[in-house]
């Protein structure tokens, strides 16, 4: 299509409905969740501030990957498929390949995929080296965008796969 609109132009618009429309509310809660996980993170290290610097990696390391299966595995049960284009982009001249490519790009700042990152971002930076610490926290963003997005995928494909229009025009020979 000549005249599609462009990756650039649906970021625009994605950026625009959510500062301009309802979608903004939607931000107060995700921030007094990751809020409130701050306070009792700062309250349990601080109480256990010797424990918390004596703590192994292998445990550390183990907590982190536990809090990444329980985001995939909450992304699966509780994230709604978005992938289903817009019926005001569908009066639009948008191809399903930019479509996709869309999708793929918009899985960075998704606020599911930004909430449990985070929330762990302390953690990151208190329990472990600050230079490590850094790092694990971009590790565990990549991680979760891609959780995000396999779940996204699943959900397209899988059983949750909008039924196809049967034409009425088709008849039985």
């Amino acid at each position: 299509m000549p005249n599609s609109l462009s990756l650039k132009s649906l970021i625009r618009l994605q950026r625009r409905q959510f500062t301009v429309g309802q979608k903004r509310t939607a931000l107060v809660g995700p921030v007094i969740l990751v809020a409130y996980i701050w306070v009792i993170e700062f309250l349990l290290i601080f109480l256990l501030r010797e424990k918390a610097e004596s703590l192994p990696s292998l445990f550390v390391s183990a907590f982190f990957v536990g809090i990444l299966v329980m985001d995939f595995m909450c992304k699966v049960i509780l994230v709604r498929d978005h992938s289903v284009m817009d019926p005001f982009l569908k009066t639009r001249p948008v191809s399903q390949k930019q479509w996709n490519r869309f999708l793929a790009v918009s899985q960075l700042w998704s606020l599911n995929n930004l909430i449990v990152p985070a929330a762990v971002f302390p953690l990151c930076l208190l329990l472990v080296r600050f230079p490590l610490g850094l790092a694990v926290w971009v590790a565990f963003y990549l991680l979760s965008v891609l959780g995000g997005f396999l779940v996204m995928l699943m959900k397209r494909r899988g059983r949750y796969a909008p039924e196809k229009v049967v034409s009425t025009t088709a008849r039985r020979a």
